[in-house]
């Protein structure tokens, strides 16, 4: 009889119940609300943090810039080129720093075709002139070009990066017109 009672036992077992798994509109809100606030907290925290970033590396850039000003003010060259070469990279340097473009590997001509308009008629010239001066030292050779005329182009631009450094003067500020 005891194999009566076992059988009898499972007999009382019920078999697995189904349950209606519909659509259940409370989780789904919960895990869209839980994935939101994830996105928005990296967000918020890479820009908070890369803002930070941008700041620290303008100031290296501007103290950089400064410095090599300086640099070219105090050395004495003993190329006439050399000095002419390290003052219009510095001067791409805060054309890069301002509108957030690499100017280094640009032509004088592809220069001054972006700035062109952008400046007020004796900034332009003065550039252009730089520019081309710059241009003819460089590749040619020609030592034409005595202190007198560096100096006086060394105190334009030092004049025209500082005040645009320190957004109390001329800024120039470049729109891709491409």
């Amino acid at each position: 009889m005891d194999n009566f009672d076992i059988i009898e036992q499972m007999a009382d077992i019920k078999g697995i119940a189904k349950f209606d798994k519909g659509f259940q509109p409370f989780w789904w809100i919960v895990l869209v609300l839980v994935v939101l606030a994830i996105v928005l907290g990296f967000v918020f925290f890479k820009k908070k943090f890369s803002q930070g970033n941008i700041e620290k590396n303008n100031s290296l850039i501007k103290d950089e810039i400064l410095s090599e000003l300086e640099k070219i003010k105090t050395n004495s060259f003993k190329e006439t080129e050399e000095k002419w070469t390290n003052l219009l990279i510095v001067f791409k340097k805060y054309l890069g720093f301002k509108n957030n473009f690499d100017f280094l590997p640009l032509s004088e001509k592809e220069i001054l075709e972006k700035i062109k308009g952008q400046l007020e008629e004796i900034d332009f010239k003065k550039i252009e002139d730089f520019l081309k001066t710059t241009e003819i030292i460089r590749f040619s050779g020609s030592k034409i070009y005595d202190n007198q005329a560096f100096a006086g182009f060394y105190s334009f631009m030092e004049n025209f990066i500082i005040s645009g450094i320190n957004n109390n003067g001329k800024i120039l500020k470049i729109e891709d017109k491409d």
